[in-house]
């Protein structure tokens, strides 16, 4: 899912840039420092899974599991700040996306989580589990699944001819999907019996006094 350098244009990479500065300066505005090591704990679980990852047809350009719905789950708008902070990381460190594209990474990423898991707020809060695991899937299968489809906007975007490369990306995309919605169900299922209240913050609100 990351974007590799000399793949998107001038314009869209300054969009893309614009957009995570934006992300991220909420992130740091809203900042709770009792926060700082769940978003610690959930950047290293994302750096470490998403170093396995299976390369595609256009140059430069992966996936891998990314945790994107759990981490809009347990971080809100701070999934801004801890995927910023791994992709920097990631492309410095390792190679893995292109330095150029950090910004574009980081919003096609940052933004969905918090996103659908504002979106689904009262499914995740549900006091029926069943309502609980739908609600877990769905953010993660659509976290994924927007992710995608702004990556695959900033390639079109870019330049018409990655067009006939698109089915191939979505279509290697979309059991990732699937795995993405099962693992965020799970562990929001689990969270929801012995730490129900870790799950489902208002985005675009701070969390409340004592509750980090």
């Amino acid at each position: 899912m990351h974007v590799g350098d000399a793949q998107l244009s001038a314009p869209v990479l300054a969009v893309g840039a614009a957009g995570a500065a934006i992300g991220i300066a909420q992130s740091l505005r809203r900042l709770d420092e009792r926060a700082i090591p769940r978003i610690a704990l959930l950047s290293s679980a994302f750096f470490a899974i998403s170093l396995w990852h299976l390369p595609l047809p256009i140059p430069g350009t992966s996936i891998h599991l990314v945790l994107l719905g759990f981490m809009g789950i347990l971080l809100g708008w701070d999934t801004f700040l801890a995927v910023g902070v791994v992709m920097i990381f990631q492309s410095l460190l390792f190679g893995h996306g292109g330095v150029t594209t950090i910004g574009v990474n980081t919003l096609a990423m940052g933004l969905p989580g918090p996103i659908l898991s504002g979106l689904f707020r009262p499914m995740i809060r549900s006091s029926q589990l069943r309502w609980v695991g739908i609600g877990g899937f769905l953010i993660g299968f659509g976290s994924v699944l927007v992710a995608a489809l702004l990556i695959g906007t900033a390639y079109l975007a870019s330049d018409r001819q990655f067009a006939s490369f698109l089915p191939a990306y979505f279509l290697a995309n979309t059991p990732l999907m699937v795995l993405e919605g099962m693992m965020t169900a799970s562990a929001t299922l689990f969270l929801a019996r012995v730490r129900p209240e870790t799950i489902g913050r208002d985005p675009l609100i701070p969390p409340p006094e004592g509750s980090a």
